[in-house]
This record gives C-alpha cells, structure tokens and sequence, in this order.
C-alpha cells in the first residue's frame, strides 16, 4: 500500500493542483465525498491556500447512489479506452523504480 508520507503529500499536492486549475469552484464527485466532513474539510483546506478576496467554493455533485457507483462506472470507462494500458504499473516496474513510476506514468 502507499504510506501514510506519501499518501499526505499526494492529496496536498492534489488540493493545490485543484484551487490553481479551478480558480475557485471545486466540484466533488464518488463515494469518498460520502464521508462525514469531507466537502467542508476541502473547502477550508482550499481556502487557506488561496488570497482572501478569492472565494472558494465547493459542490458535491448528483445523488447519494451516483456518487456511490461513480468510481466503478468512471473506472469502466477509462479501462474500455485504447490507450488506458500504457498506463499501467507492472509489478515489476514498480518493484523497480518505486512510487516514482506512478509519477512518470500519470503525469
């Protein structure tokens, strides 16, 4: 599994990516924006990364049951794409180069 380090410095890196590429609406999809917190988290998360006269807000999009299911159904969409198997990570490469491979390969 990833480590907890690298898990914390994926999702920052991750906020940050989402408050410069959005400007200042996030919208959340998928069963983890279920989780207790999660959107108000992010926004205050996001906020305190941004200028005070940007106003952050963030929307959680469609019902309970889509964003459930939405993980799968995206997932069967991206693996039904041509070009989805130069994306993976072979045991091998990774066994070989680290978590580093998943930066090289999902850029």
């Amino acid at each position: 599994g990833i480590n907890a380090e690298y898990g914390k410095q994926w999702y920052q890196r991750r906020v940050r990516e989402a408050v410069v590429s959005t400007q200042s609406t996030g919208i959340l999809a998928g069963g983890t924006t279920l989780m207790s917190g999660f959107s108000e988290r992010l926004t205050t998360e996001c906020a305190a990364k941004t200028t005070s006269s940007m106003k952050v807000k963030v929307v959680t999009g469609g019902n309970t049951s889509d964003r459930i299911f939405s993980a799968w159904v995206g997932a069967s969409i991206l693996a039904s794409l041509g070009n989805f198997q130069e994306l993976w990570i072979s045991k091998q490469e990774y066994e070989e180069e680290g978590k580093l491979v998943v930066d090289r390969k999902c850029p």
